[in-house]
């Protein structure tokens, strides 16, 4: 049992575990914090041969994080069909940043589930660890063979009673599905089944099955993003509960999706999005040698370098061997200019390239970003100092470097924000931290998504360091329409531009206003102020459970204050999408702060998070738009009221904080559906500091 602090476990054989009535696993945990290196070893197990959850922990809001799960064989010996307890190969009740690379995982059939090799699903044990939660997956260049049906991730807890922490963030990418078969090991040889995850992407993967491409039930799963894939659609594709097959499901259960260049043999094409592959024979792909099983494509496919990346459609077969054998990359060149981006829609032309001329570095004669000695412009961010260091004032080996300015995206879409450094890295877009990984490694890509709006400018800040070594780091991104790249010189901004661009959501708004998305938005939010009101437009999850998702227009608050604003409006996005008044410690997704909020049919309600990344709580009272609400602080003290006329007022509740003095007041808008816009309106707003 992984039930320690730090535990890896490397070049192994761990076998013949199994029961008949029980559970059993090969590698388990729940009971501890990680990190968890699982590498290089054969996990035999009947019930789940490996997984995390399933137990309350001892430590309260303890969540298994930064798991790597790489290079292992992970199996089931066909002779134990019939004999004893099966489930899965792999199941994840809870944790956080979970890395699967250059895995086998073979030999799974319909028992005692129902036959899906890889298992994410939030468990809350009966409501007794509401923070569990599966966030940050990676599942890259693996293969997985020879199951009733491959992915299953249910986004949130159906025990009566309980609301969960949601899935979010799960990239399944570059990987081979083979022998997905109903007939051959039970259930029905499907794909994927997801229901209602935040930001769900799959790209580059080879799927062999019998079954359907995609099912969903339930509530819809937002950002969902499916691109250039090779599977079969079979007897109903993508296929939704009550909905046919399509884009009619397409548009229920993954509202704003993007689904582009996949190739999907015998669809039909007018009930799918344009822009993808419909053949009417799997085989029209044209393998290099598909009966001998090389399902690589030829050099004579048509659709050998037609993927949104300009590579080919379906899984890279060489990256996945190179995965799985452990090969070690070489230490990186300045790589080479990248490939031409793919022909862009109409629907989403872009915008120009920018102007900017790159971003300020600084750089530390420590490891730990002190004793600065170095301040220039860098074109980008794409150093491979080896065994040297910048400059000659910095000694090898122990340094630092912080990289702070703009970014500018050409597309208005979601983007994939790849670091690769050697050592630590971290990275804040709009002061989200994005990407975390301040340990010493080797050359190692961590990623982040964000959403980002054509031609706008958002803060980026990166910092590094090294501690011995080589020395590396560099900055890229991708997206549906954009190649992965070097993030070039004409997008990075080294201060910010001398008044904010045309469609900035900030342009016509009063100093010292200031306003922006926070969190993981769907999206892009906007705001304008005119005659004393301001029209705030956020969309997002919601402000809600550890981390928010919403758009703010704030100023700063120093100390004791109040403010008071009249909703007038809230749009209904969903019935508890929220606008109203909020004093907020950072601009940070989980930052400690209070607000009172009215929604379009659920009432009024004060919502508070007291401590960073923790779970919210609610007072909830009546009431709807228009209705006046004030929030007030008094040291750690938070109180929210409600009026109907902005005299006599309702206290609603009462909450203590520990707050720096030094916040941030405003307006927020969610609206609690990640894929649209909620309209806000609001007048007579007053701040009065204390």
């Amino acid at each position: 049992a992984l039930n320690s602090a730090h535990t890896e476990i490397t070049n192994c054989y761990i076998a013949d575990f199994k029961s008949k009535g029980f559970d059993s696993q090969a590698v388990w945990g729940w009971n501890g914090p990680g990190p968890f290196r699982i590498i290089n070893n054969y996990l035999e197990g009947a019930g789940e041969n490996a997984g995390f959850g399933g137990s309350v922990p001892a430590i309260t809001g303890l969540v298994p994080s930064d798991i790597e799960f790489r290079g292992n064989h992970v199996a089931k010996p066909v002779s134990w069909r019939g004999k004893w307890l099966v489930k899965n190969l792999f199941e994840l009740k809870t944790g956080r940043r979970i890395k699967f690379d250059g895995n086998l995982f073979e030999n799974n059939w319909a028992d005692a589930q129902v036959g899906y090799a890889i298992v994410l699903t939030v468990r809350t044990e009966a409501c007794q660890a509401l923070w569990n939660t599966i966030e940050d997956v990676e599942f890259t260049n693996n293969i997985v063979r020879h199951t009733g049906s491959a992915f299953n991730i249910t986004g949130r807890d159906d025990y009566p009673g309980c609301v969960s922490q949601q899935v979010r963030n799960v990239l399944i990418r570059n990987n081979f599905f083979e022998d997905i078969s109903g007939l051959r090991w039970g259930a029905g040889g499907n794909f994927l089944l997801a229901t209602e995850v935040n930001d769900l992407r799959l790209d580059h993967n080879t799927v062999l099955h019998e079954g359907s491409a995609v099912l969903s039930h339930g509530d819809p799963t937002t950002g969902f993003v499916f691109t250039n894939n090779l599977l079969k659609h079979n007897t109903y594709g993508v296929f939704g509960d009550g909905q046919s097959s399509g884009n009619a499901t397409l548009n229920t259960y993954f509202p704003g999706n993007i689904f582009r260049r996949n190739f999907i043999a015998g669809a039909n094409p007018s009930r799918y999005p344009a822009d993808n592959f419909y053949e009417p024979s799997f085989e029209n792909a044209v393998f290099v040698d598909a009966s001998n099983g090389n399902y690589r494509l030829a050099e004579g496919s048509p659709y050998k370098y037609a993927a949104t990346d300009g590579k080919q459609v379906g899984c890279d077969f060489d990256e996945i061997v190179t995965a799985m054998t452990g090969a070690a990359p070489p230490a990186p060149p300045a790589p080479p200019a990248p490939p031409a981006s793919p022909p862009v829609p109409a629907d989403n032309a872009g915008v120009s390239s920018g102007s900017g001329t790159g971003l300020r570095g600084e750089y530390y004669d420590n490891s730990n970003l002190t004793n600065l000695r170095v301040t220039r412009t860098d074109a980008t961010v794409n150093f491979n100092w080896g065994n040297t260091s910048p400059d000659p004032l910095i000694a090898p080996d122990t340094f630092s470097a912080r990289w702070t300015g703009q970014v500018e995206a050409r597309y208005s879409e979601a983007y994939t924000i790849y670091t690769t450094s050697d050592d630590g890295i971290k990275l804040w877009i709009n002061d989200q931290l994005l990407i975390d990984n301040w340990t010493d490694h080797p050359p190692t890509e961590n990623s982040g998504v964000i959403n980002f709006a054509a031609g706008q400018r958002y803060n980026i800040k990166i910092e590094f360091f090294e501690q011995g070594g080589g020395a590396m780091v560099q900055l890229a991104w991708s997206s549906a329409s954009q190649a992965k790249q070097i993030i070039p010189q004409s997008q990075l901004y080294s201060s910010a531009p001398s008044s904010p661009p045309s469609n900035s959501p900030s342009s016509s708004l009063p100093a010292p206003w200031q306003g922006g998305d926070l969190g993981g938005v769907g999206a892009a939010g906007a705001a304008s102020y005119a005659s004393g009101s301001f029209l705030i437009k956020g969309s997002g999850a919601d402000i809600w459970y550890t981390t928010d998702a919403f758009h703010y227009v704030y100023q700063k608050l120093s100390g004791d204050g109040e403010i008071v604003a009249r909703v007038v409006s809230v749009q209904q996005t969903d019935s508890w999408a929220k606008a109203g008044v909020m004093i907020r410690e950072s601009l940070t997704a989980d930052s400690r702060h209070a607000m009172m909020v009215v929604t379009p049919t659920s009432g009024t309600a004060f919502q508070r998070r007291g401590t960073t990344g923790a779970n919210s709580a609610h007072t909830g009272s009546s009431g709807a738009a228009p209705q006046w609400v004030k929030l007030a602080r008094s040291g750690d003290t938070f109180s929210g009221y409600k009026s109907a006329d902005g005299v006599t007022w309702v206290l609603i509740g009462t909450t203590t904080i520990p707050m720096s003095r030094d916040a941030y007041v405003g307006l927020a808008v969610t609206s609690h559906n990640n894929a649209a816009l909620c309209a806000a309106l609001f007048d007579n707003i007053t701040i009065n500091a204390r």
